[in-house]
């Protein structure tokens, strides 16, 4: 990247190739995540455990703001999905219990 911004342009292609890369795999974790945050929301009930519990600890996390590092190139980057919807997530499987 470095490189790219002061003039050295031999490293662009490879740069080119990796950034949609990365970007298609971020996705695929996220994916991955919620699937991951599913099954949690299934297992907790089952050691006496709301998942209200594991909304009330991503809260804390985030420092109350569920938004922070979604948005933008940070949120393209990020393989967790955004800490709300983890949230929201935990507070529907809560409601079902």
């Amino acid at each position: 990247m470095i490189g790219f911004l002061f003039g050295d342009l031999s490293g662009t292609g490879s740069l080119s190739v990796s950034i949609p890369t990365l970007l298609i795999n971020s996705g695929f974790s996220r994916r991955h995540e919620r699937e991951a945050d599913e099954f949690a929301f299934a297992l907790l009930p089952r050691h006496g455990i709301s998942p209200e519990a594991f909304a009330r600890v991503m809260a804390r996390l985030s420092g109350g703001d569920g938004e922070a590092g979604t948005t933008g190139p940070i949120g393209y980057l990020s393989t967790h999905p955004p800490s709300d919807e983890r949230i929201e997530a935990a507070r529907r499987a809560a409601e079902k219990e």
